[in-house]
């Protein structure tokens, strides 16, 4: 499937064909609408397993007969609509174990009902039952790792015109205007993205009249249009608090900009009004060099692709260079007026993410400790000594509920230092693993060392038979490569097979474009190797001297 065009199902009780003119706009992914009004049979269909990723788009009134009954100001028992939300959850739960990820917006008022708005919140208002029934849906689903429910409402915040059209529910029973199918396709494009590891990383973006108005080189950091009470420097603070939250969410923002280093910084430093400061930047390029050469400097710097990138700039012909030079970098148009700013960064629809990890929040922080960690190899010592003035401790422990949404992340992400690039979700790796629980072990890898935490870096999982242990996964992220980890990481596969007194230990290793690196490690430590196969005769392999290790499966070393 990861070669082909991820597919997508969208499940409605109400016209939602034009959703797919509206999702091509965006990229190619291939759309399939289930039978119209059809949205409870199709769920219990068998027929799920081949999508990516499965849109539920229902009305309450459909959900829960009873539901509809007080719409329409019957007389209604409203613990019966919540007994037939918990009905529905059910369904979905059952659903969502035949595709990788479920998508189920939550509930909107009636378009059409005619309400009394000074009781809808009372106590069995539609209103408040409505929210109710919301939270309902929201609880029972709440432990069930690959749904996600997904706000309405925030559809219609962000259509900026009529969001509803009774002329084309009369004739075609469409909910939704052109507007919103527009905002709608763009949503379940974020998805997908999110789904297929397609979001973006990093956000590298430009100072003056980007971040806030005015040039710095000529007006000086006291004379910038920032914060205030005018309307364009409200809303340069208001983007950079947006920039803010993407950060704390493990979004990286990068400076590049052509300027003056010491006038740019001494802006960010002293300008009372900055959100953004120093430590919220992985790093910066505030030179008169090309801003494409720059970008390209900084994800050489930080270990990630082009494709992860998004540049943002006010200036067209800057835009219009990274563009050409860099193709696989997301540059956005973008609008002239800055009061305009917060709106066009939601409108990009590549930051989207299932879960948050520890890792993801504190990964600026991990990136600054690793360029501690180069600099410190630069001043003059051996790498063998380097390595054992790291101080680097690693912390192996078997994959559970704790850990399982960072290791889905890895599998799914990292591309260089992995032997199969087995993409798998949370529960299809969990599922595999007990699958064969007798046969099969997984661990993830964490690390840390005297500049800071690594987090969780690494994947192990491997399978017994006869007299061998077969790895099926092992990945460490780039940037923890190089420090012996790995090496350890071979050493805890091979004494597991000592213990279980297994002869030798097989890697098969999946060539793909990108894990290169991995195979040159493959050879260089392997005992034996025959084309695409790596074996290790466990008794030649033992951990790396200045690694501690702790190893979490019912014993401590």
């Amino acid at each position: 499937m990861d070669s082909q065009k991820p597919k997508v199902l969208v499940i409605a009780d109400s016209t939602v064909e034009p959703l797919k003119n509206y999702i091509s706009n965006f990229e190619e992914i291939s759309v399939d609408i289930a039978p119209f009004d059809q949205v409870i049979p199709t769920l219990l269909s068998q027929n799920l397993q081949e999508y990516k990723l499965v849109v539920v788009l229902s009305q309450l009134e459909k959900i829960s007969p009873t539901f509809a009954e007080l719409a329409e100001s019957n007389q209604t028992n409203s613990e019966q609509i919540f007994s037939e939300v918990r009905e529905f959850a059910e369904i979905l739960r059952s659903a969502a174990t035949k595709t990788e990820w479920l998508i189920v917006y939550n509930w909107v008022p009636p378009r059409w009902g005619i309400f009394n708005s000074l009781t809808g919140w009372s106590n069995s208002g539609v209103n408040r039952i409505l929210n109710l029934a919301n939270e309902t849906l929201a609880r029972e689903l709440d432990n069930v790792r690959n749904i996600a429910v997904i706000d309405h409402s925030q559809l219609f915040i962000d259509v900026n015109n009529r969001i509803f059209d009774p002329k084309l529910w009369a004739i075609g029973k469409m909910l939704y205007s052109s507007y919103s199918f527009e905002e709608l396709a763009g949503q379940i494009v974020s998805f997908v993205r999110a789904a297929t590891g397609k979001s973006r990383k990093l956000i590298a973006v430009d100072l003056d009249n980007t971040l806030w108005g005015g040039l710095v080189g000529d007006v000086g950091w006291e004379n910038l249009k920032l914060g205030g009470t005018d309307a364009i420097g409200e809303s340069f603070v208001l983007f950079q608090k947006q920039l803010k939250a993407l950060k704390n969410r493990g979004i990286l923002l990068a400076l590049v900009s052509q300027n003056y280093e010491d006038l740019a910084l001494e802006a960010i430093d002293k300008h009372p009004a900055m959100v953004l400061k120093r430590d919220d930047f992985v790093t910066w390029r505030i030179n008169l060099n090309s801003k494409a050469d720059n970008i390209c400097e900084i994800v050489d710097e930080i270990n990630i692709g082009l494709q992860s990138v998004v540049f943002i700039d006010d200036t067209p012909q800057q835009r219009s260079l990274v563009k050409e030079t860099l193709p696989e970098v997301l540059v956005p148009d973008w609008p002239e007026d800055p009061v305009l700013y917060p709106y066009a960064l939601k409108k990009l629809y590549c930051f989207e993410q299932f879960q948050l990890t520890a890792e993801d929040k504190k990964r600026t922080e991990m990136i600054k400790g690793e360029r501690k960690r180069k600099a410190s190899l630069t001043r003059g010592i051996s790498r063998e000594d380097w390595l054992k003035r790291l101080n680097v401790n690693i912390r192996i422990e078997k994959i559970n509920k704790g850990n399982i949404v960072r290791v889905a992340q890895l599998l799914n992400r990292t591309n260089q230092f992995n032997l199969t690039t087995r993409r798998m979700s949370e529960e299809s790796f969990m599922q595999w693993l007990d699958e064969k629980r007798d046969i099969r072990s997984a661990y993830a890898i964490s690390a840390s060392d005297k500049f800071g935490e690594y987090g969780l870096i690494g994947v192990i999982s491997f399978e017994t038979e006869d007299n061998t242990i077969r790895i099926c996964d092992f990945l460490v992220s780039c940037r923890a490569v190089g420090r012996g980890i790995e090496d350890a990481i071979i050493a805890f596969v091979s004494q597991q097979a000592v213990d279980s007194n297994k002869e030798k230990v097989i890697a098969e290793f999946v060539p793909t474009a990108k894990n290169r690196p991995m195979r040159e490690f493959l050879e260089k430590i392997a005992d034996d190797v025959n084309e695409d196969t790596f074996t290790f005769i466990p008794q030649n392999h033992k951990y790396p001297e200045y690694i501690k290790r702790e190893i979490i499966d019912g014993q401590t070393t």
